[in-house]
């Protein structure tokens, strides 16, 4: 008896860590346009059974995420293409209501990011 309790204990101190490790992936994340750039993103993953990446990158972007507009038209990702000269905040919305955390970028002239700002904890 006194076994198969240690061996629940275990098993409910496994699935805590296993929660934790799950919250902190990225499986949803918004890209909004500033200033004149009304462009508006939002990456999310394709299959509700994926938990989620560790890393995002706007360059290499995962085959596990779909694009959507504002208008909620679905993009290829080949097709996603930052805009020249423009400023972007980059949000982690995977949490649901929790606090977000974001960047903002600036693209140069071929649409390539140049600059990012240090992390805002909204």
């Amino acid at each position: 008896m006194c076994l198969v309790l240690v061996i629940v204990y275990i098993l409910i101190y496994i699935k805590k860590i296993l929660y934790l490790v799950i919250i902190y992936l990225i499986s949803k994340v918004k890209v909004e346009g500033l200033d004149d750039n009304f462009d508006y993103y939002v990456f999310s993953l394709k299959n509700n059974n994926d938990i989620g990446v560790k890393l995002f990158s706007l360059t290499k972007i995962s085959n596990v995420f779909s694009i959507s507009t504002a208008s909620g038209k679905i993009i290829n990702n080949s097709e996603f293409k930052l805009k020249p000269s423009s400023k972007y905040k980059i949000s982690n919305i995977s949490s649901g209501d929790a606090t977000e955390f974001s960047i903002t970028i600036i693209t140069n002239e071929n649409g390539d990011i140049v600059k990012a700002s240090n992390l805002d904890c909204n």
